[in-house]
C-alpha cells in the first residue's frame, strides 16, 4: 500500500510541474508579441510626425534636413517609385552616403538604422526628376 501511495505522490508532483511549466509556457510568447508590438508603435509614432519633401526636376538632393529623437531611423514614402540614398553629414565633417535603395509608391522605405540624434542629412535621388513624398527621421 505504501508503495502505490509513493508513486501516486510522484506522479502528482509530475503533473504539478508539468502544469507549472505549461502556464509559464504563453507568458514568454505573450512577452516577445509585447516587444515587436512596441517596436512598431514607435515606428508608427515616428511617422505621425512625417516631414514632406519636394525635390525639384533637374536636381538630384533634397534639401538638408535633422534627424530628431522620434525616430531611431531615416525612413521615407515617395509619391512614385524611385531610386534614393540618404546622405548622413556627421558633425565631425564629410558625407556619408548608405547603399542605393529603390522604393514603391506610396510605401514607407528605412533608408538607414539606429542614427544619432541631431545628425544632418539629404536624400539623393538617382533621377534628376522632380520627386515629392514624406520622410520621417
Amino acid at each position: 500500500m505504501r508503495a502505490h501511495f509513493i508513486k501516486a505522490a510522484g506522479a502528482v508532483g509530475g503533473l504539478v510541474l508539468t502544469a507549472g511549466l505549461l502556464t509559464s509556457a504563453p507568458a514568454t510568447a505573450v512577452s516577445a508579441g509585447q516587444q515587436t508590438s512596441t517596436q512598431e508603435q514607435q515606428v508608427l509614432a515616428c511617422r505621425d510626425h512625417a516631414k514632406s519633401y519636394t525635390k525639384a526636376k533637374g536636381k538630384k538632393n533634397t534639401a538638408t534636413a535633422t534627424t530628431t529623437g522620434r525616430c531611431t531611423d531615416i525612413q521615407i514614402r515617395t509619391n512614385t517609385a524611385r531610386k534614393v540614398r540618404v546622405c548622413l553629414k556627421p558633425s565631425g565633417g564629410g558625407t556619408n552616403c548608405r547603399p542605393w535603395k529603390t522604393t514603391k509608391a506610396k510605401t514607407w522605405k528605412n533608408l538607414a538604422s539606429d542614427v544619432a540624434d541631431g545628425t544632418k542629412f539629404y536624400f539623393n535621388f538617382a533621377s534628376s526628376a522632380r520627386s515629392t513624398g514624406k520622410w520621417a527621421a
